[in-house]
């Protein structure tokens, strides 16, 4: 049986080591660097948007224990809402999410997240907004941030090092207060890049490549 997520105060769990986060941080923003020289990324560039209609293998420890395989769909009669199913018992029904107004706040969006995905720098992640989050009673660590409710996903496609294709997900809280930006409609809050909590890192690869 599905039900409604429910919210508790139980703190997130981050589950990327503090040393493996500040030499991705380092390796991150000297590779955006490089890329920003060729092409800069300005506030409504919004990220490539990622496959629909495609299944995913948890393929790292966080995915398999938190999340399960993936299924990326479109939502029927939305087209702007994308869903993301995951065989332990979450599913999360999101919208492209709102950047920065501003280039900078954009870079540092970019530069914290690409850190949590360990997405290579030319893979600029595409930001989604949760509008709902629906949580199985047998799901093993409850939503994709614990006990917080997941505010926003960040995903990156591309091909790795091995030549197969690999998905990366982040999932983020944000506190209550002061996540609207001045502008943005009261239900589209933009993304604030020093607001964002980070909660798990999920890495999958295609199915087709089999176990890495």
């Amino acid at each position: 049986m599905t039900v409604l997520f429910r919210f508790d105060v139980t703190g997130m769990k981050v589950l990327r080591q503090p040393a493996t986060l500040a030499i991705s941080l380092v390796v991150a923003i000297v590779s955006a660097c490089d890329a920003t020289r060729a092409a800069p990324i300005h506030a409504d560039q919004d990220g490539q948007l990622i496959s629909t209609n495609q299944r995913w293998s948890a393929s790292n420890e966080q995915s398999k224990l938190i999340a399960g395989n993936l299924t990326v769909g479109q939502s029927a009669g939305a087209n702007d809402t994308l869903t993301f199913a995951f065989a332990n018992g979450v599913t999360l029904a999101t919208r492209h999410a709102l950047l920065p107004d501003d280039d900078a706040d954009v870079r540092t969006l970019v530069d914290h997240v690409q850190t949590e995905l360990g997405a290579p720098a030319g893979a600029f992640p595409a930001f989604y907004e949760v509008l709902e989050e629906r949580v199985a009673t047998s799901a093993p660590q409850g939503g994709l941030c614990g006990g917080q409710r997941t505010r926003f996903v960040a995903a990156a496609e591309f091909v790795d090092a091995a030549g197969v294709r690999a998905l990366r997900i982040a999932s983020f809280q944000v506190p209550t207060a002061g996540t609207v930006t001045l502008g943005a409609a009261p239900d589209r809050p933009r993304i604030d890049p020093t607001k964002l909590l980070p909660c798990f890192a999920l890495d999958y690869r295609s199915p087709d490549a089999g176990e890495p």
